[in-house]
């Protein structure tokens, strides 16, 4: 069968191919490009002799395949006769059994298949066994496309029987962000694993393997990282599908399984946002749902049943005009929600060390996110940054459970109550978390004596929470400029395999298409921002080809992402990053404080 290029038409450019008795041609469209293709060709039945699959069988197959794709380009069809008669059977029920138009999902009947299996015996797949009534759009424009679609059906099923005319295909406009260079660039980028032959993989993995220095005890465990390897590819590729402006890829992740890469996160009720607001005044909650401007500023009572550090008993929730940075830069105190640069970042200006540490296989992304939270809050007020332990907050801060997970909020009351921090020189880290508490309460007590400890970080002494859902990430922008970077708790699914770029969907390519790659997606590429699994620190945002991005320091060391940092989506709460955020303050500082709770600050 010969594939027209249509370029008058508007259709995607095609291969030519011929398809000859026992081969397979892959047909694949990148619904990032639009680009149709024939990847490569294979012998599919050589290994039985046998087995058949007539060409008129193959072509039908190949006609309806495109001719679904041509008009849903959401849609992955593609015509494969594997090694075997029954999986062949199998793909072609796969094939024909879904066809999208619009948002609505139509059954259509399978087309007769007849073939003979390796044992020759004949096998028939009935037209009917599993139709159901279709189930049409109720407007105008459903029935429209619905008999469209009927008509071309029919129409080029008698092209398809004859074979003696080339299939003419025609494909709907681009939508206009796939037609953005970046969108297009990224799409240069990405490889597309499942299009790959097994050697081509292998090869991947033997390269993987010398470029992060594994090495396997034995063959089976070898066996296993390798299908484990496959696995994580098949993720990657549904990755890159759901982020179009961000490159995921093989990194030092890419041989772990999901429950060994769980251990640099924060685990059960550590990562569950319900647990998280739980943990916070019930009236200061219900406030936050209504929106910012009825918590901004506000002090919220503690319950009797909740545990709470030596900080007090009440929340305080951050102003837009709290400005720790005003003393050293006075013209901060003019930026407001409606006057903000259009790019910031405390990396510029001091405030974040150029060191990233690596938590390792420890679920420290809590510690790390609070330690640096307070060295910036240190250094806008004297001047100096100093790192601060994270080892300390993992062995002294009992509320939360080290290694396995801790949130910010129960990090930033252990600090707020504390006298005195330790440098990360004099407790550095080790990744792990004293599991015997007698050993573990030693250890802290000892911070007030032990030499070499940093007598004067503890110059702050209270927090704020700054955001407590998506209606708050322009307070975040506001007080980010204002006070410093801040502390997130945010969902990391998949952060394992970043490269670069920007993280988000909705942004970009809009609902309907982040949504159709959800619903259809085989491997788990969603960012559920009710998981807060991570903790990290939001150093600054910008703007990027007209796409606003919030810039986050993570603590997975420099050979990760973007030299340690990573861009995500800012405006569409991506990944639930405004869901939990805290930040340090210095209270001897702020001259309008009240002691009246549910009063202005």
């Amino acid at each position: 069968m010969e594939l027209e290029n249509l370029e008058n038409a508007g259709a995607p450019n095609f291969q030519e191919a011929s398809i000859q008795s026992g081969d397979t041609h892959e047909l694949r469209r990148d619904v990032r490009t639009n680009d149709w293709t024939l990847p490569h060709i294979r012998k599919t039945i050589s290994n039985s002799p046998a087995s058949s699959v007539s060409d008129e069988d193959y072509h039908l197959q190949s006609y309806f395949a495109e001719l679904i794709q041509s008009r849903n380009p959401y849609v992955h069809a593609e015509p494969e006769a594997a090694s075997n008669a029954g999986s062949f059977m199998s793909h072609s029920k796969r094939l024909l059994e879904s066809v999208v138009i619009g948002s609505k999902m139509l059954r259509w009947p399978r087309l007769p298949v007849t073939y003979e299996d390796a044992d020759s015996e004949t096998i028939n797949c009935d037209v009917h066994d599993d139709f159901k009534e279709p189930k049409f759009s109720k407007s105008f424009t459903g029935y429209f496309f619905t008999v469209m679609l009927l008509l071309s059906v029919l129409v080029a099923l008698g092209q398809a029987l004859t074979l003696t005319e080339p299939v003419l295909l025609y494909t709907r406009p681009l939508p206009l962000w796939m037609n953005r260079s970046d969108v297009k660039l990224y799409a240069t980028l990405k490889e597309v694993y499942a299009a790959m032959p097994e050697s081509k993989i292998k090869d991947k993995f033997n390269l993987f393997q010398m470029q992060f220095n594994r090495k396997y005890d034995t063959e089976e465990e070898m066996k296993y990282r390798y299908s484990v390897f496959k696995f994580n590819l098949a993720t990657i590729d549904e990755l890159n599908h759901r982020n179009p402006i961000a490159l995921f890829g093989i990194t030092d992740a890419a041989d772990q399984p999901l429950e060994e890469r769980r251990r640099k996160k924060s685990l059960g009720n550590f990562s569950n946002y319900e647990s998280m607001k739980a943990m916070l005044p019930s009236d200061a909650v219900a406030a936050a749902s209504n929106g910012s401007e009825h918590v901004m500023g506000k002090m919220f009572a503690f319950a009797s049943n909740v545990t709470t550090d030596a900080s007090g008993t009440v929340l305080k929730w951050a102003s837009s005009i709290d400005c720790a940075a005003c003393n050293r830069y006075p013209a901060f105190r003019n930026y407001s929600d409606t006057n903000l640069p259009t790019e910031f970042n405390w990396r510029d200006l001091g405030a974040v060390s150029s060191n990233v540490e690596d938590q390792r296989l420890c679920g420290a992304g809590w510690a790390f996110s609070v330690a640096q939270d307070v060295a910036g809050a240190r250094f806008l007020r004297t001047g100096s940054l100093t790192s601060v332990s994270a080892q300390q907050f993992l062995d002294c801060e009992t509320t939360s459970n080290g290694c396995s997970g801790g949130t910010t909020v129960s990090a930033m009351q252990y600090a707020s109550g504390n006298t005195k921090l330790a440098s990360k020189e004099s407790y550095p880290y080790q990744g792990y978390n004293n599991a015997d508490m007698m050993v573990r309460n030693q250890t802290c007590d000892e911070v007030e004596e032990k030499d070499g400890y940093e007598s004067d970080i503890k110059n702050t002494n209270g927090y704020r929470m700054v955001a407590l859902g998506e209606s708050f990430e322009t307070m975040m922008q506001v007080y980010l400029t204002k006070n410093g970077p801040l502390s997130i708790a945010v969902n990391s699914n998949g952060m394992e395999h970043y490269v670069h770029g920007t993280v988000g969907c909705e942004g970009i390519a809009g609902d309907e298409f982040c949504n159709e790659v959800i619903s259809n997606a085989e491997y788990d590429s969603t960012c559920d921002p009710l998981l807060l699994d991570h903790s990290a620190l939001v150093v600054g945002y910008g703007v990027n080809e007209g796409i606003e991005y919030w810039e986050v320091k993570n603590s997975w060391g420099k050979g990760w992402g973007e030299n340690g940092y990573y861009r995500i989506a800012r405006g569409t709460n991506e990944c639930g990053i405004a869901n939990m955020v805290t930040h340090f303050v210095n209270e001897d500082e702020d001259t309008e404080l009240t002691k009246n709770v549910g009063e202005d600050l």
